[in-house]
């Protein structure tokens, strides 16, 4: 396994951010729950469905549908394997790095259903033709909203890929898009943030992301030996 070297400087204390989250906190229940948002508030939240549909997979059954990783911070050399991994078939890859406490390669598979809920917060037009613009541009207007300060991530981003064969519209007979590959970087304190937004992609895509999330603390994770 490639040796991940972390560099703490003054600041340092401050976590080698979302993975450690991950890492640190106990999974929520024994099921995996992956397409869940839920308020400051504590109850339930649907993100927005404006632009929903349908991502098919793609038939290639090793390559991923979605992937999940974490750039920026204090990371000096970053693991370069995929945090989450979810395949069409609905096997999930988990990869904790050397520095962390649960070091290791985990499976899981998710059922059908499983998978539908997962793949829901991406199969989103509004969020599979997100651009870095668009996101720093709600950044900046959340910024400017914000009575109260964010916690400093350090710059951290949530990476994620989202595979597909195509993606079709709810309603619509033909597909909008082919042999969809879209890789979205999105920073974390804009993420955390995401829920008070009137931002219906951003939600959606905070969403997924927790969903995959989710998934690196489930219960039924089994360790690759």
């Amino acid at each position: 396994m490639l040796r991940s070297i972390l560099k703490f400087n003054a600041a340092g204390a401050c976590l080698v951010v979302a993975l450690m989250a991950c890492d640190a906190q106990s999974p929520p229940d024994t099921e995996a729950s992956p397409a869940r948002d839920t308020s400051p508030a504590g109850e339930a939240s649907p993100a927005g469905d404006v632009g929903q549909g349908q991502l098919q997979p793609s038939r290639a059954p090793g390559e991923p549908l979605l992937e999940l990783s974490y750039r920026g911070g204090i990371i000096a050399h970053p693991d370069p394997t995929p945090f989450v991994r979810v395949y069409p078939d609905g096997r999930v890859l988990v990869h904790y790095p050397a520095y962390m406490k649960r070091a290791g390669d985990y499976s899981m598979q998710l059922n059908d259903e499983q998978l539908r809920e997962l793949l829901a917060s991406f199969s989103n037009e509004g969020v599979l033709m997100l651009e870095p613009e668009e996101l720093s541009t709600m950044s900046r207007e959340m910024q400017a909203e914000m009575s109260e300060p964010q916690l400093d991530d350090h710059g951290v981003e949530s990476v994620v890929r989202i595979r597909g064969e195509s993606f079709t519209p709810q309603g619509s007979a033909r597909p909008l898009m082919f042999n969809v590959d879209q890789t979205i970087r999105a920073r974390n304190d804009l993420l955390r943030a995401a829920p008070r937004s009137n931002f219906d992609n951003l939600k959606n895509l905070a969403t997924g992301i927790q969903g995959l999330e989710e998934l690196a603390r489930s219960d039924a994770l089994e360790q690759i030996e």
